[in-house]
């Protein structure tokens, strides 16, 4: 059985905080359909390539499992976000036919707006609270926590304070990829709008605006609704421990 169904189209290269969602957003509007982080944690893929990232980050990883990756990504044509955002050699290997977008950002702006969006997340998910959700919910929050923490090792080593070490992995992302062909590849800021990227895809040019989103202010507020599901999860699969053992309890009796 064929897992690929459709071909593999462009690969979103860009770190996180690099417009990527804004981004995501315009590809649909293109006729193109993004394998992107939500994508992966409604589908229950996100353990999967949290996992391919820690063997990454153990320097275990070796080329990708082609057949894995197309069952995982084959109703898609596009990859984006995290924690694929840190595969991306390893995902322009296994999908030579693919474009890559190098979206990038003024670094001076990336590290603040790392400062103001993940920084935080990652410190609240060191909060008891959290960590106790993880243990009691496994199928929503501990793959997000999970993607948290690897992101923040790939980024920092884990130290967000450490704005030189964020800066160096940064610039050595972008250099990394910048060794591609360069047919292969477009370095992208968002504010250049359609006319680039669409030439690059070979796509006509929308006859509407190229918006902006995931602000700051819209990823903090995400955050918190998240946070919100996966405090309720827990609570809800506590509940349903505590009362499953009452009820052996009692039939026990």
């Amino acid at each position: 059985m064929q897992s690929r169904r459709k071909p593999m189209r462009l690969i979103v290269g860009g770190m996180p905080k690099t417009s990527t969602v804004s981004i995501t957003s315009a590809l649909c509007v293109l006729g193109i359909s993004p394998y992107d982080y939500f994508t992966r944690l409604e589908s229950g893929h996100l353990s999967q390539w949290n996992r391919m990232l820690e063997a990454k980050l153990q320097k275990s990883l070796g080329p990708l499992d082609k057949s894995t990756v197309d069952r995982l990504t084959g109703d898609f044509d596009c990859i984006s976000d995290a924690p694929c955002s840190f595969l991306i050699e390893e995902l322009a290997e296994a999908f030579p036919e693919a474009k890559v977008l190098l979206n990038g950002r003024e670094v001076t702006s990336w590290l603040l707006s790392i400062e103001k969006t993940l920084q935080p997340s990652f410190q609240a998910d060191q909060q008891w609270y959290y960590c106790a959700a993880r243990l009691l919910d496994p199928g929503f929050t501990q793959p997000i926590m999970d993607c948290d923490a690897l992101a923040a090792r790939a980024l920092c080593d884990a130290d967000y304070t450490d704005k030189k070490k964020l800066e160096e992995r940064f610039q050595e992302h972008y250099q990394s990829l910048k060794t591609l062909e360069a047919s292969r590849i477009l370095e992208y800021h968002v504010e250049e709008g359609w006319e680039p990227l669409c030439a690059f895809l070979g796509l006509p040019i929308p006859n509407r605006p190229f918006l902006r989103e995931n602000s700051a202010r819209e990823l903090q507020e995400a955050g918190r609704k998240s946070s919100r599901w996966a405090l309720f999860n827990a609570t809800r699969n506590a509940l349903l421990a505590v009362s499953a053992l009452i009820l052996a309890y009692w039939a026990m009796a």
